[in-house]
């Protein structure tokens, strides 16, 4: 019997060699089978029909055979010097890549990453409930932006700013706080400040607090009075509880609203500032952002770091876990300040870039131990603390008022 499908190795021995893949792609090549003995002519000869279906497999393994060797050929003859530049090129973007990659992971702080699952479904669609774009920018001062139905819309938010101080302006001048002795544990800086300083329309948190209260919305806040509320934000030197935090940011509303900032204005002082803090905490209700996750597990793993019993809070609030529940389909993501824009209204200029904070505090406290000096390095930050828990109150009213 005549084989007229010949092995690969066997036709045309001159050609150029296949590689093993070439090979096999052509070998697995759908091809007809050679006719069985009993198909076989009086003669010994195949049927014209196998013979012509022998031809054809052999004529389409010839030109593959063509095309790849043209392919080879036309890299081959490509410019030595051109391949080392692609190759090099493909490699510093590969580098590039990789180093734009651990910046971005090294530098993120918790509000960066603690609305990374809403932010990747907001992602999967485009466009809002609100009839908004994703996607939209909440930096600038005049963008007008859509907010949900029961707000008025388009919004152009207010822009609250703070103010600026020269780098030799000296810290108290500047921060209008005072230093407080905390039994045995050393000094801190504290600055407390009414929260109609930061902005008037403040000044009314009690009373919309206390309607929150009486409208029993929240389980967690059942019995609970104004003067029980304790909202809690603090800034770290890192993302991990195994390097120290400096400020702790606590509004109480025993009378007017009023921002407790304690600040450690070197490392030393944090064991103080924990102390302070904690003697103001027990027993109260907790309000935080993000706060069950990061704020008060930190704040437990540094007092015990100082050999500190941490305080013990009456309840504990998370309003990120409630803002998903109520916005997470609605508005762009879940993070604070974007909960600020759509739903209070207002935005911030020139705020200090949470990844930005622990950097800008080691210079605070080396320029702050050379002369004394450094509040242009600090206010920023007790500012944008502040925001943040002034912020926090008003969105726990706004959850009541507005709950759709």
């Amino acid at each position: 019997m005549t084989n007229h499908l010949q092995p690969l190795d066997e036709q045309n021995a001159d050609d150029k060699p296949l590689s093993r893949a070439q090979r096999l792609a052509i070998e697995t090549k759908p091809r007809e089978m050679p006719p069985s003995a009993g198909e076989a002519t009086s003669n010994g000869q195949a049927p014209k029909s196998a013979s012509r279906s022998g031809s054809h497999a052999h004529e389409m393994n010839k030109r593959i055979r063509d095309l790849v060797r043209e392919q080879e050929n036309a890299l081959y003859s490509a410019s030595p010097n051109t391949v080392l530049q692609n190759t090099a090129s493909s490699k510093q973007q590969s580098v590039a890549n990789e180093e734009s990659s651990t910046r971005s992971s090294s530098s993120s702080s918790w509000e960066d990453i603690a609305d990374e699952v809403t932010a990747a479904q907001a992602r999967r669609n485009r466009g809002l409930a609100t009839g908004a774009m994703r996607g939209a920018s909440v930096g600038s001062a005049q963008t007008e932006v859509s907010a949900p139905r029961w707000l008025p819309s388009p919004t152009v938010p207010r822009a609250i700013s703070c103010p600026p101080f020269a780098p030799d302006t000296p810290l108290h001048e500047a921060l209008q706080g005072e230093e407080k002795q905390c039994d045995v544990h050393g000094t801190h800086y504290l600055v407390s400040r009414n929260a109609k300083d930061y902005d008037q329309a403040f000044g009314d948190l009690s009373k919309r607090l206390n309607r929150v209260l009486e409208s029993e919305s929240f389980p967690v806040l059942s019995g609970a009075s104004v003067e029980d509320l304790l909202f809690v934000d603090i800034e770290t030197t890192g993302l991990s509880s195994s390097v120290p935090l400096f400020l702790v940011g606590a509004l109480r509303l025993d009378g007017e609203p009023r921002l407790d900032l304690f600040l450690a204005r070197d490392l030393p002082e944090e064991r103080a500032l924990l102390a302070a803090f904690g003697e103001l905490a027990e027993g109260k209700t907790l309000v935080t952002f993000n706060g069950k996750s990061f704020d008060w597990p930190y704040i437990e793993g540094r007092s015990r770091a100082h050999r500190l019993t941490p305080a013990k809070p009456r309840a504990h609030f998370d309003l990120l876990h409630h803002a998903r529940r109520h916005w997470k389909h609605s508005l762009p993501d879940c993070k604070l300040q974007t909960l600020e824009l759509y739903l209070c209204g207002r935005t911030r200029v020139d705020d200090v870039a949470g990844r930005e904070i622990p950097r800008t505090y080691h210079e605070f406290a080396r320029t702050h131990a050379e002369n004394g000096t450094g509040a242009h390095l600090m206010s920023p930050i007790l500012h944008h603390n502040a925001l943040d828990i002034l912020t926090m109150a008003e969105l726990l009213c706004v959850m009541t008022e507005n709950p759709k």
